[in-house]
Order: C-alpha cells, then structure tokens, then sequence
C-alpha cells in the first residue's frame, strides 16, 4: 500500500544529535585484598557480588601467635624497665649535692651510661611491642576501598601466606566509561560541549 504523505506545522525546538559508539565500562581502582600475616583463616564477612565499605573487615586470621607475641614483648618490657628504674635512681643519688663528692667522676660518668643503655633496651623493646601490635592488627584484613566484592580466592578453614589474595574489591561509584569517536565527529562534539 502507498504510504500516506501529510502535513504539519514547522516549529523551531532543540533536536538532541547523537553519536553512537562502542565503549567499554572500567572501573577507577580494582584491588586484590590480601592479608599482611599468615596463618589460619578464621572466617569471611562478605557475600561474593555483595557491596563492601572502606574499612570493613572481609577476613579474620588466627590471632593467637600475635597475641603471644603481643604479651611476651610487653613483658620483656617490663623485664627492661627495671633495671632501668635502678639505673636511674643510682645515677640521681650519685648525682645528688649530697653524695656528689663521694663518688668520682669516672663511676658517675658509668652510671650515667649505664642507663643510657637501659633507655636504648627500653626503647627497642617499645620498638618490637609496636611492631608485635601492628602485626596483631593486621589479623582482621579490612577493604581499603568501598565496592564490589568479586569471588573469594579461599575458603574459611585454609591456611593462608602473607601477600595471598582473598578478594577483589572493584570500585562502582564512580566508574569510568571509555569510548572512541570517528575523527569527523570530533569538531561537532566539541562545539557542543563549549556551548
């Protein structure tokens, strides 16, 4: 049958011109979650596919051996900080006006050493109590992104190294799309965007 022909009235309005092109969705940051100690994994508190937060804790890996450490770098600092209180009071008696004069220079310089020493053991036991610390922390692994939880890369129950993957975490919001335009399009697509 013809098609049938007919009239309207012209009017003026804005007529959207559009470009269609492949594209391809990427996402800004992609991070493959992994624990910084070993040992045995205790539980996952995600869904695979499920929404995670920055911050939140995906896994949980045996603290016991931490904790252990946690405790007998605290007490070795108290081991350390006794004979460093003795130390102290030693050298502040031999350096008082009172008994300043009975002892001689060369023992008050040891003294004074001597619990040098002391505060550089001190210190270091600090040192390894702060390390034994972060390293108890890092036994709950958090997403250091907000997204997409993909497939877990392990069960709960294995044991897992340090540097292992357990998830990756894909960031949705926001996303990036990429896309390519033939170069003839490219004059009217810029006109437009200044407009």
């Amino acid at each position: 049958a013809p098609v049938p022909v007919t009239v309207v009235a012209v009017k003026q309005r804005s007529v959207d011109i559009t470009a269609t092109a492949l594209g391809t969705v990427a996402a800004q940051y992609t991070v493959t979650d992994s624990p910084q100690v070993g040992g045995q994994l205790l539980s996952l508190h995600f869904s695979e596919g499920g929404k995670v937060e920055r911050g939140q804790v995906l896994a949980r890996i045996d603290a016991r051996t931490n904790q252990a450490s946690v405790g007998e770098a605290q007490a070795s600092l108290r081991r350390d900080q006794a004979p460093l209180a003795t130390a102290r009071a030693n050298y502040e008696r031999a350096n008082s006006p009172a008994y300043r004069q009975y002892v001689s220079r060369t023992d008050l310089e040891t003294q004074r050493n001597q619990v040098t020493q002391y505060e550089a053991a001190v210190a270091a036991t600090q040192a390894s109590l702060s390390a034994a610390r972060v390293q108890l922390n890092h036994t709950a692994v958090a997403s250091p992104i907000s997204g997409i939880a993909g497939m877990r890369h392990v069960d709960a129950g294995n044991v897992v190294a340090a540097g292992s993957g357990l998830v990756t975490v894909t960031q949705t919001q926001p996303i990036q799309v990429v896309f390519n335009l033939a170069e003839r399009q490219l004059g009217a697509l810029r006109q437009a965007r200044a407009a």
